[in-house]
């Protein structure tokens, strides 16, 4: 075997040939680990600088502000009693003026109105409209719409606006079965408190995304509802409906803030904060009437008794931390609508009452004056 000396060494021709490519290998390795060392060191710099951002966004969006839903909630429940009052108010006017209702009878249609004026166009129209009234289609659509239209004219003022309130819940309610707007619906029917929007405190009373909780509560607005309606009027009423449910979101809104830590914050939805302050009405108003508990379908519990047991129950799931509903929104509704009931309905006769008085003092009219 023939040997080759390398310095002090001696070595022969495999060996050195494998030395060869060992050095090669080192030199390429260094250079890959260098780039590597250097592509993580850039990368590190990177991540640093993009966590820095993402902390600050993190902290930006997990620490909102709580007077922004406390200012929303205390402007948008003035506003809708704003709202009931000169409505009521615009009623009294109306009978007092004795003002004049604009329709006619059925003689009278659309084409008519359009075609006033343009005698050569009344023809095409008259004709267009013969047309449609002699299709089959129209005939049956016609009659079905005749059909419910009567049936909803037979219902009384209080079904027809409990029945409009269930219909908002229910198309909302669809709309969370399609998978494709589940993105739109979480970002503006469910308040989280960590969003940092005031307005779902709103729209999130309408909203319901699971079964069992919309039918829950549709049927307690079905069954209390009404009730309520009775003892304050439309007006009233619907003011009381949505105020109560915007203020029981926000007192949970400022509840998961300060006494929960931002991991174990969630987002809440339903109508259950108003739904509560409806049961506390019938409570102050009739405390006598039975109603039957989910947890005691069979038993049925006067309110008087069963609202004290709600707001324990509700008071307990608060203090050991429950979170399979939402007890801040159910105690503060509950509240809201107790504080109301006994407090803030006076208050809102008075201010008709006022508006009633500055209404009558405004001349009528020759032509429409009131004949006594």
């Amino acid at each position: 075997m023939r040997l080759f000396r390398v310095g002090e060494i001696t070595c022969s021709p495999h060996f050195l040939s494998s030395y060869r490519r060992l050095s090669n290998f080192n030199s390429q390795y260094r250079s890959t680990f260098s780039s590597i060392r250097n592509y993580a060191l850039d990368t590190r710099q990177y991540v640093s600088y993009n966590n820095s951002l993402l902390h600050k966004t993190y902290r930006k969006r997990v620490t909102p502000s709580i007077w922004k839903p406390v200012l929303f909630t205390l402007i948008a429940s003035g506003s809708t009693f704003a709202i009931a009052t000169t409505i009521s108010a615009e009623k009294i006017k109306a009978r007092r003026k004795n003002m004049y209702r604009f329709y006619n009878d059925n003689d009278q249609n659309a084409g008519d109105i359009v075609t006033y004026r343009e005698p050569w166009v009344k023809g095409i129209f008259h004709r267009l409209i013969q047309k449609i009234e002699d299709s089959k289609l129209y005939k049956n659509l016609h009659g079905d719409w005749k059909f419910m239209t009567k049936q909803w004219n037979s219902l009384s003022d209080s079904t027809k606006t409990i029945a409009i309130l269930i219909g908002i819940n229910t198309i909302i309610y669809g709309m969370w079965q399609f998978h494709p707007l589940r993105v739109v619906m979480n970002n503006y029917f469910v308040h989280n408190p960590l969003s940092g929007r005031s307005f779902t405190l709103l729209t999130s009373m309408f909203s319901h995304e699971v079964f069992w909780h919309y039918s829950f509560n549709m049927l307690a607005l079905y069954s209390f509802g009404d009730l309520v309606y009775r003892i304050f009027g439309r007006e009233q009423f619907l003011a009381f409906y949505l105020s109560s449910g915007m203020v029981a979101s926000c007192i949970s809104h400022v509840a998961s803030l300060s006494f929960k830590r931002y991991g174990t914050i969630m987002p809440s939805l339903g109508a259950s904060g108003a739904i509560f302050a409806c049961i506390a009405a019938c409570a102050i108003k009739h405390p006598d009437s039975s109603i039957y508990l989910i947890f005691l379908p069979f038993f049925p519990i006067k309110i008087g008794y069963a609202l004290p047991a709600i707001m324990a129950f509700d008071l307990w799931g608060i203090i050991s931390g429950m979170t399979m509903f939402d007890h801040f929104a159910h105690l503060a509704g509950t509240i809201s609508g107790l504080i109301y009931t006994k407090f803030g309905q006076e208050l809102y006769w008075k201010a008709n009452c006022l508006q009633n008085l500055c209404i009558y003092f405004i001349p009528a009219g020759r032509e429409n004056h009131i004949n006594y």
